[in-house]
């Protein structure tokens, strides 16, 4: 993230969401979505954490 913020020249502070996905959470790294953000220079205030199940999404459609 930091790296495609850096080649957008896109300033952090400006981000107000972060969205990011996964298929399956490693067990030795909970919430990396948010490490990955705030090493990436997005402000805390910007960063909130949802969990939603995707399949019943998908089954639905």
């Amino acid at each position: 993230m930091k790296e495609l913020l850096f080649r957008l020249n896109w300033n952090p502070a400006d981000i107000d969401e972060v969205i990011i996905g996964n298929v399956a959470q490693p067990a030795e790294c909970g919430k990396f979505p948010r490490v990955i953000a705030l090493k990436a220079g997005i402000p805390k205030q910007c960063l909130r954490i949802r969990c939603i199940e995707i399949v019943p999404l998908v089954w639905n459609l």
